[in-house]
């Protein structure tokens, strides 16, 4: 996983093989990587997430805001059916704003349909994102 500490907190980026173009269901490999994502963060209840959905520049800006949502809505709810409480996860979406490499390729494309976790809070006496 592609991770860089931020003053967000640590920054775990999901774009190689969560979407696929214009969708927001999870693709199986993308289930594989949060089940095991989740598998440890459980056992931190003083972490918090946050899902963060962004997409490709495909399309108008209003329906990539929607699909962005939906995108980290998806996550959220997948990791929460894995034991993550709903109360330490929440979402966002942001569209095409933020992409991480340009949109114009089919792989640049691809890597920007993403959803980044963000963490941070307090664990075992240390403090991410603050």
């Amino acid at each position: 996983l592609d991770t860089r500490d931020t003053d967000r907190g640590l920054v775990v980026n999901m774009s190689d093989v969560l979407f696929d173009t214009g969708k927001y269901t999870l693709r199986q490999e993308a289930r594989e990587k949060l089940a095991r994502i989740a598998g440890i963060v459980v056992n931190y209840p003083g972490l918090k997430l946050e899902a963060e959905g962004h997409t490709d520049n495909v399309g108008t800006e209003e329906l990539n805001l929607k699909l962005s949502q939906q995108r980290a809505d998806s996550v959220r709810a997948y990791l929460i059916s894995q034991g993550i409480q709903e109360t330490a996860i929440s979402a966002s979406g942001k569209g095409f704003s933020i992409p991480v490499v340009p949109n114009d390729t089919a792989a640049g494309r691809q890597k920007n349909r993403r959803v980044e976790l963000i963490v941070s809070g307090e664990v075992i006496g240390t403090s991410i994102g603050k």
